[in-house]
C-alpha cells in the first residue's frame, strides 16, 4: 500500500522485489516517479489506483499495467459539547470520497473547528460547512464548539446578590450564579468567612458575564477566603476570566477549604498564578477538578496556580489544556516551600510552555511533597511529572504513555 501523502518515488525504489505482485496507490499519481521503480517485480505485476484520484492512466501508466480498485473504511462523526452535526452521517465510505459536513452550534456557543483521528483532509477545517475527503483508514471526525465569551462582569450592579448573607449565621447555601457572585463581593469587601461554611445545592452557570475571583488584594492588603466552600459535587459551567492581573481562578486567594466542586467549561486567562480553582492557595483544596482552558504568563495550574506555605491539594484532577510561559503544571504551577503538599492527583491535559519549568503535575516544586500522583498523556511537555525539584519528597508518582 502506498499512502495518499506520497507524491514522489525515487529511482529503483522497489527494483528486484521479485515477490511484489501488486502496488496499491491511495493517492494521486506521484508527481515525481524515478526510473526502474518496479523493474524486476513478480510476473503480472500491476499498479492499482482509486478511480477518484487523478494523474493515472489505463491500461498502463509509466509502462506498468494498471487497474482500478475500491477501498471502503468507516467514518464516525461526533459532536462536542455545545452543538450537533446536522449534515453528514457515520457510515462506510470509499477512499477519496468527499463527504459534505455541516455543524450547528447551540445557543451561546459558536463553531470552533473540526478534528480528525487520522489523516483525511478538510477543504476548510475552521468552517462549519466543510468537505471532508475520506482517508485510507477508519476515522473519527469531531465538531468542536466553544462558548461565546461574555460581556460585562458579575460584579456590575444588578449582577450579584448578597441578600442571602446574615452575619449571625455560620452556614449558607447558594443556588444561583448571582449568589455566588455575591460571595465574591462580600469577600472582596473584607469578609473572609472564617469559621463559616458556604455550600452549593445546584450547578452554577456563569457564562453570562466575566467572573471576578473570590478574594482580592488592594493596596498590598490581601483579602482571602478563609472559610469552607463545599460544592457538594456540583459543577461550575462557563467560567470566563480575561484579565491581565495575576492570581486568577474561581478563587483568587484561599486560606480556608475548598472541596467537592468541578469546573467543566470555560476559558481562564491571567498573568502569573492562574488556575481554575484557586490562583493562590495556602489552605486545603480537596476533591476538585477542572476541564476548562487556562492561559497564563507563569505559575499556572489546572487546580492551583501557586500552592504556598503549607497549602494542600488532594484528590484532584485536571483534563483542561494549559498554555503559557514559565512554571506550568497540570495540577499546580508552583509548589512552594514550607511543605506544600500535592497528593492523589492526576492530569491528562496538554501543557504547552514557551519557557522553562513545565510538568505534568507541577511546573516547579520547591521543597514540597508529591505523593500518589500521575500524568497520563501521549505527548507535549518540556519535562515530566515535575521539572524542577529541590529538597522535595516524591513518592509513588508515575507517567503513563508519555512521549517527548
Amino acid at each position: 500500500m502506498i499512502p495518499s501523502f506520497v507524491s514522489s518515488i525515487g529511482n529503483s525504489a522497489f527494483q528486484n522485489c521479485n515477490t511484489l505482485e501488486n502496488a496499491y496507490f491511495y493517492g494521486h499519481a506521484p508527481l515525481t516517479f524515478g526510473t526502474n521503480v518496479f523493474t524486476g517485480t513478480a510476473s503480472g505485476f500491476t499498479i492499482y489506483y482509486l478511480p477518484v484520484r487523478v494523474g493515472w492512466s489505463s491500461p498502463t501508466w509509466n509502462g506498468y499495467p494498471t487497474a482500478t480498485f475500491s477501498a471502503i473504511f468507516a467514518l464516525t462523526l461526533e459532536a462536542g459539547i455545545g452543538g450537533n452535526i446536522i449534515r453528514g452521517s457515520s457510515d462506510a465510505y470509499q477512499v477519496g470520497q468527499e463527504i459534505n459536513l455541516t455543524a450547528a452550534p447551540d445557543r451561546g456557543y459558536r463553531f470552533s473547528h473540526w478534528e480528525t483521528s487520522g489523516y483525511g483532509e478538510f477543504d476548510d477545517i475552521k468552517n462549519a460547512v466543510a468537505v471532508f475527503t475520506m482517508p485510507a483508514e477508519d476515522t473519527t471526525v469531531k465538531a468542536i464548539f466553544e462558548l461565546i465569551p461574555p460581556e460585562g462582569s458579575w460584579q456590575d450592579e444588578g449582577n450579584f446578590d448578597t441578600s442571602w448573607y446574615n452575619a449571625s449565621s455560620a452556614a449558607f447555601v447558594l443556588s444561583t450564579p448571582e449568589q455566588l457572585a455575591g460571595l465574591a463581593r462580600l469577600v472582596n469587601d473584607g469578609n473572609d468567612f472564617s469559621a463559616k461554611t458556604v455550600s452549593l445545592n445546584a450547578d452554577i452557570v456563569l457564562s453570562n458575564y466575566n467572573w471576578v475571583p473570590i478574594g482580592t488584594q488592594t493596596d498590598g492588603v490581601t483579602r482571602p477566603f478563609a472559610g469552607t466552600f463545599n460544592g457538594q459535587d456540583h459543577i461550575i459551567i462557563g467560567l470566563f476570566i480575561n484579565s491581565t492581573d495575576g492570581h486568577q481562578g474561581l478563587f483568587r486567594y484561599n486560606t480556608g477549604t475548598i472541596r467537592n466542586v468541578g469546573i467543566t467549561i470555560g476559558n481562564i486567562s491571567g498573568s502569573e498564578s492562574t488556575a481554575a480553582i484557586a490562583g493562590h492557595n495556602t489552605g486545603l483544596v480537596q476533591n476538585c477538578y477542572n476541564m476548562a482552558t487556562i492561559t497564563s504568563t507563569g505559575r499556572a495550574g489546572g487546580i492551583v496556580g501557586d500552592n504556598d506555605s503549607g497549602g494542600v491539594i488532594e484528590n484532584c484532577f485536571n483534563t483542561g489544556n494549559i498554555s503559557g510561559k514559565d512554571y506550568l503544571g497540570g495540577i499546580a504551577g508552583y509548589n512552594n516551600s514550607s511543605r506544600g503538599v500535592i497528593r492523589n492527583c492526576y492530569n491528562t491535559g496538554n501543557i504547552r510552555s514557551d519557557g522553562k519549568y513545565s510538568g505534568g503535575i507541577v511546573g516547579f516544586n520547591d521543597g514540597g511533597l508529591l505523593n500518589g500522583c500521575y500524568w497520563m498523556k501521549n505527548g507535549i511537555i518540556n519535562t515530566f511529572v515535575l521539572s524542577k525539584l529541590t529538597i522535595a519528597t516524591l513518592n509513588r508518582c508515575n507517567i503513563i504513555q508519555a512521549t517527548w
